[in-house]
């Protein structure tokens, strides 16, 4: 609440309004004493508000705060939050942000924030695989990963002291999905008989970006008769997922053991750090014939479209205009 400040003349009353007379009368906006040992404020001609966190905080809102500890949303304020380290502002989803003061705070206002811990975006979701399913290179691709999102909204003036430990980042983005990967091989056995083999591996998912709440990877793609992709991996805290592996898929080989063919689906691509752009995932390889015998003709083989991994997503952005931002590092 704000800084109250009382006179007697006769009984005690609280100072409304403080001026000074130096030719003119001027509001007052800080007044202090000294008592002979420091000076001391005692009067404030705003709303003090102070708060030091206790734990991780989900979308802080600057003004939500101040109405629920009686601001009536017109005085000047003067706040000021401590968030210990190793302790967290963080959004839950990327529409949102960590931390905001919006809408505007009135014009006189201060706002600083002691930051020894971190404000955090919301990591983005690793893509998907792409399907393994068809022999039509078109149908393969996986899906980008998406963007990190942002970590402030901030629409009026406020002081950042990093301490040293702080630090404000946007969520990382999740990691694009990789390619589908399809193989066929065609044969022919005793009495002019033919067939094919098939072999399929989806693209393993992207994986997902680094913030405080961990994100999950993209799925990995379907391949019905063959080999599913990998799930890509959570995001942890502050780093993204790794990237996890690709898919192999042998099929069978008719009369057994002549030949087989080999598909291999697309890597997803790793989860960016928090702050930092998802990796892209890769395209499948191109299918390979394994040939356990080496007297039988080079099967048929598709080939894979070397561009069927999908990028990965973008940071979220930080989100403090250096217009309204004072930073103290």
């Amino acid at each position: 609440m704000a800084t109250k400040t009382y006179v007697n003349n006769g009984s005690w009353r609280e100072v409304a309004t403080m001026s000074v007379n130096n030719g003119s009368w001027r509001t007052v906006s800080n007044a202090w004493v000294n008592d002979g040992t420091a000076w001391r404020l005692i009067y404030v001609n705003a709303f003090v508000y102070t708060e030091t966190l206790s734990g991780h905080t989900s979308n802080y809102n600057l003004r939500t705060k101040l109405s629920a500890a009686g601001w009536n949303g017109s005085d000047d304020v003067d706040a000021t939050l401590t968030v210990p380290a190793p302790l967290y502002i963080y959004a839950p989803s990327t529409g949102t942000s960590a931390f905001t003061t919006a809408p505007a705070l009135p014009a006189d206002s201060t706002v600083l924030v002691n930051l020894h811990g971190k404000i955090r975006g919301k990591a983005g979701v690793g893509g998907t695989g792409g399907p393994g399913n068809t022999p039509t290179p078109s149908s393969w691709p996986g899906s980008a990963g998406s963007a990190g999102g942002p970590a402030m909204n901030i629409a009026s003036p406020i002081t950042i002291d990093f301490h040293g430990t702080g630090s404000v980042e946007g969520g990382g983005g999740g990691g694009g999905g990789g390619g589908g990967g399809y193989a066929s091989t065609t044969y022919t056995v005793k009495g002019g008989v033919t067939g094919t083999y098939y072999s399929k591996a989806g693209g393993s998912g992207g994986s997902g970006g680094g913030g405080y709440v961990s994100t999950p990877g993209g799925a990995g793609g379907a391949a019905p008769g063959g080999l599913t992709g990998d799930t890509g991996n959570t995001g942890s805290t502050s780093a993204g997922g790794t990237e996890p592996a690709p898919a192999f898929n042998y099929g069978p080989g008719y009369p057994q053991p002549v030949w087989r063919t080999r598909s291999k689906g697309g890597a997803g691509g790793a989860g960016g750090a928090a702050g930092s752009n998802g990796s892209a995932g890769t395209a499948s390889d191109t299918p390979l014939p394994y040939m356990s015998d080496p007297t039988k003709p080079l099967p048929t083989v598709y080939v894979a479209d070397p561009a069927n991994g999908r990028p990965g997503g973008a940071a979220g952005p930080k989100n403090y205009p250096s217009a309204y931002v004072t930073i103290i590092s």
